[in-house]
């Protein structure tokens, strides 16, 4: 049979039918599915009392810029994108009591793209005046054909 992801209803019910005496094979037979699954669904049963594992605990070190606080910080560097980083590391201190280092910031900064060449292309994009001057001087510059 091949590998495919069976719903937790059908699981129960097959361990049901085959903890109630119904043969296993006539079990996988009739619910599609391999004798040992029923095995690892049963033992699942007997260890955990359902079919389905429990979520697992998250692994690794906390995090210490929560998601909140790097969606807060990225409103913050498109609004004021020449801060430097001393000046986030204080915003952090005093708004947010999140004491970071400098090279913890720079590497949530890093994993959250927003990074320097992000962060100062952003206002220049939103400036319509600017974008036409761009235009402007490209179109004067080169062909269609060579763009």
């Amino acid at each position: 049979m091949p590998p495919h992801n069976v719903s937790d209803d059908l699981k129960r019910q097959a361990v049901h039918l085959f903890l109630g005496g119904l043969p296993r094979a006539e079990v996988a037979t009739l619910m599609g599915v391999k004798i040992r699954s029923l095995f690892n669904w049963a033992k699942l049963v007997r260890d955990t009392g359902d079919v389905v594992t429990k979520a697992t605990v998250p692994r690794g070190r906390p995090r210490v810029l929560t998601t909140a606080i790097l969606h807060h910080l990225a409103d913050l560097l498109k609004a004021y994108p020449t801060l430097y980083i001393d000046e986030i590391l204080q915003w952090l201190a005093i708004y947010h009591d999140t004491p970071i280092s400098l090279t913890q910031l720079c590497r949530n900064l890093h994993d959250a793209n927003l990074t320097y060449k992000v962060v100062q292309r952003a206002p220049l994009e939103r400036d319509a005046e600017d974008q036409l001057v761009w235009k402007k001087m490209i179109m004067s510059k080169y062909r269609a054909s060579q763009l």
